[in-house]
């Protein structure tokens, strides 16, 4: 009984101190910008107070490469509109979408962290 006891008490510690991951909140408007557009890739820069993507990503493997942060990569270029440029845009994470747009074969640094997301005003 002491056993199960305290096994059913640790269980209870460790799962209060791992925290899943939710992801992003669908029903939530974000904004940001394009930091830059190749082949189809899209590396978008959130902007607050809402905050998505990799915290922190450097832009290439050199020294003294360009650092970046609340960055991620837009999953559906096909259909995302290229918004290059200092504009701000205000988006909506959606469902995944089938990409059948062509794709140029050139590495594109990009995060590891992707969304598809729409415009929207």
């Amino acid at each position: 009984m002491k056993k199960t006891f305290v096994t059913a008490l640790l269980l209870s510690v460790f799962s209060i101190g791992c925290k899943k991951n939710q992801g992003p909140d669908l029903s939530k408007t974000y904004k940001g910008f394009v930091l830059y557009s190749e082949c189809s890739v899209s590396v978008v820069q959130t902007i607050g107070p809402d905050y998505l993507g990799t915290a922190t990503w450097a832009a290439g493997s050199y020294a003294g490469a360009p650092v970046y942060h609340n960055v991620f990569t837009v999953q559906n270029g096909c259909q995302f509109l290229d918004t290059m440029g200092t504009d701000t845009f205000n988006f909506k994470i959606i469902s995944p979408q089938v990409q059948n747009c062509m794709h140029c074969m050139m590495v594109v640094d990009a995060p590891d962290v992707s969304y598809p997301i729409e415009v929207v005003n």
